[in-house]
């Protein structure tokens, strides 16, 4: 179901995930996230920045331009701008206006990762980013859904929260894979853990999903 997104309560004081970090590797990457026009991109020296997707000069998107050894060059009249949204270089002339810049986003690169923090600058505390460790672990595996590129859909992001929350919808959307009836035989354990509301569901002595059953050779 389509819905109007353009005033919708985002979480914005917390750390979202922006890209993938290997996303980087091919130039500047234009996302939308919270209804904002992001561009990511990774510097000479490795430094991922996140920048309001505009030129401060006549507003040309900046993923039509290129990393160059000085930053994020405009692919319109070669404005460069580094991590932090200050422009460094204005070809054909050595004075830059100090107000020449464009608003810069919080950015962590972690566990193969781009997190970026789209709220209050002053409140981004790295410490708060999710432990996924194993995404970048040796010792796990990592499978990438849609190779690992974004899977639009077109509904209010809230109804994605809910979906995956309350799984009792595998019983019948999922029955030939994941789901299977005795799932709908036990109640959810919902808690709230600071900022994070965490769902427990445990199937005991039931058998199990058809995928599981084949995965764990149990059947």
């Amino acid at each position: 179901m389509a819905a109007d997104t353009a005033n919708l309560p985002f979480v914005k004081n917390a750390w979202t995930i922006a890209a993938w970090a290997e996303e980087l590797d091919n130039g500047p990457l234009a996302r939308t996230i919270m209804n904002q026009p992001i561009v990511l991109f990774r510097d000479t020296a490795g430094n991922v920045g996140a920048l309001e997707d505009r030129c401060c000069h006549r507003g040309a998107p900046l993923p039509h331009g290129k990393v160059v050894e000085q930053g994020l060059q405009c692919g319109y009249h070669g404005l460069v701008y580094d991590t932090t949204g200050a422009c460094v270089t204005v070809p054909g002339q050595k004075n830059i206006p100090p107000d020449a810049r464009v608003t810069a986003y919080p950015i962590v690169e972690r566990h193969q990762i781009i997190w970026i923090w789209m709220g209050d600058p002053a409140r981004a505390d790295e410490s708060l980013i999710p432990d996924w460790h194993w995404v970048g672990d040796d010792g796990w595996r990592t499978v990438k859904g849609n190779g690992g590129k974004p899977l639009p859909v077109a509904c209010n992001y809230q109804f994605v929260s809910d979906n995956l929350l309350d799984i009792s919808h595998l019983t019948y959307v999922h029955a030939s894979s994941i789901g299977n009836d005795a799932i709908m035989d036990f109640p959810i354990k919902a808690e709230r853990l600071n900022s994070v509301i965490k769902m427990t569901r445990m199937v005991m002595d039931r058998p199990p999903a058809p995928f599981w059953g084949r995965a764990g050779k149990f059947v």
